[in-house]
């Protein structure tokens, strides 16, 4: 059950990528058109030559930026509008308005109207004396403390207006040299300028500036004791990834120099031996716990959406009422929707509980091991010494072997180990222990040498 649902999930996210208008590199964070992606095909960049299954570019950027400025390319991104500007004794970096939101502008305006609307309609039924107010008589006062309540909303939909215009017409400069790194932003006819010095730079980098349906966007962030430079979010992913490489160029060249003097391009391993291997996986973690928590909270969820939560309205308005007897109706309808909704993710908790505690129990004594000949690779499951289940490729065809980002379980990464074969990729392990995974990429790589 539960490999039909990483199949369904892993189908419905390889479609929602092909409909797209691309796919980030994960080793440069350059954009490369991708059309009709299948489970298991190997994706090649056209700009630094970096390869992965689809599954690895799909969910690489989401979890971290890319992040190795070796593997980024010296000059600018195809269709950037950012320029540079050679000056006495550094660099500036021009950073033209991106004229995009993030979704922050339809968000905000979409929050703000209905708290305005909401607004009006109690102030309304407060000045009238119609209706109720929290099953109450409708007063102006019990108006007036409702919309004292609501400023907090409020609030929330103008800051979201001021960040996304702010980050849709703001342009920045970055300028490097005399000592020191300076952003300018100019917005609405002013600028305003930070800076810090070189000597206290800890870190350049992406990091996440907030979530936009459930994925989180980065943005570039300099660092330097107890001051921060952050901007960008709204570039795109290759602009991103080139900035940050060619600041952290700026800034460290000593550093970068000895370091790709030291270190070798790996996007193709030196070559495939032949001496034979036999190898533990670890098993996927957490299956049992999470299962359980899934099941207890899917019947909980599932006996509250049942049996106490009913349509609301707005109050004790009769027929009579008139124009305000559509809002009771309108507020009861979206009461049912919501007990229907609360009901159907309730039952797909439950399901998946019922699908992990499944998994869990038909994998008990079961251990995986990877075996290497001078000429195969095989998966096999093993119960008690006996194979259950195997799997063989051919061991030429061996290119590397991945570990990627899936989840996290309280904060530690959860990972997929992946082998690319040929053209092919093949998933060996999901859910596994961020450092176990890592650990077995690194114990696969050095026996197929």
């Amino acid at each position: 059950m539960r490999n039909r649902i990483l199949s369904f999930l892993e189908k419905a996210a390889l479609k929602t990528a092909s409909s797209g208008k691309g796919l980030s590199c994960p080793g440069c964070g350059i954009s490369n058109q991708t059309r009709n992606l299948v489970s298991g095909q190997v994706l090649t960049c056209a700009s630094c030559g970096y390869f992965g299954s689809a599954l690895e570019w799909i969910t690489k950027p989401s979890s971290s930026p890319p992040s190795d400025p070796q593997r980024i390319p010296t000059s600018p991104p195809p269709g950037t509008r950012i320029t540079l500007e050679p000056r006495m004794g550094g660099i500036l970096w021009n950073i033209p308005a991106t004229g995009k939101s993030g979704g922050l502008l339809p968000v905000g305006w979409i929050w703000t109207l209905l708290c305005l609307t909401m607004g009006v309609i109690v102030l309304w039924l407060g000045i009238t004396g119609t209706g109720s107010i929290n099953d109450q008589p409708a007063t102006v006062e019990r108006a007036l403390g409702m919309e004292l309540m609501m400023i907090p909303f409020h609030l929330i939909g103008i800051l979201m207006l001021y960040f996304g215009y702010r980050m849709k017409f703001a342009s920045h400069q970055l300028a490097i040299g005399r000592g020191r790194i300076a952003l300018t932003r100019r917005w609405l006819g002013r600028a305003k300028e930070k800076s810090i010095a070189i000597q206290d730079l800890e870190s350049i980098q992406q990091v996440v500036f907030y979530s936009r349906n459930y994925q989180p966007v980065h943005g570039i962030e300099i660092k330097g004791g107890r001051k921060k430079l952050r901007f960008g979010s709204s570039l795109t992913e290759a602009e991103k990834a080139w900035l940050v490489a060619q600041f952290q160029r700026s800034v460290w060249p000593d550093r970068f120099k000895k370091e790709e003097a030291k270190s070798p391009d790996v996007a193709e391993p030196a070559g495939v031996g032949t001496r034979p291997f036999s190898i533990l996986m670890p098993k996927s973690s957490g299956s049992l716990g999470i299962g359980i928590m899934l099941l207890v909270m899917g019947l909980l969820f599932l006996g509250v959406g049942i049996f106490l939560i009913k349509p609301i309205g707005m109050g004790h308005a009769h027929s009579s009422e008139g124009f305000f007897t559509i809002f009771n109706r309108l507020f009861s309808l979206l009461g049912s929707g919501f007990q229907i909704v609360w009901c159907l993710i309730s039952t797909i908790m439950l399901v998946s509980g019922i699908a992990c505690l499944r998994s869990h129990r038909r994998n008990a004594g079961v251990e995986q091991r990877l075996i290497g000949s001078p000429t195969g690779i095989s998966l096999k499951r093993l119960r008690h010494a006996t194979v259950v289940e195997e799997k063989t490729f051919e061991r030429r065809l061996f290119r590397d072997i991945r570990a990627s980002v899936m989840g996290s379980v309280n904060g530690k990464p959860m990972k997929r180990i992946e082998m690319i074969l040929g053209d092919r990729s093949e998933t060996i392990a999901n859910w596994v222990a961020g450092e176990k995974a890592d650990a077995l990429v690194e114990e696969v790589r050095q026996a197929m040498r």
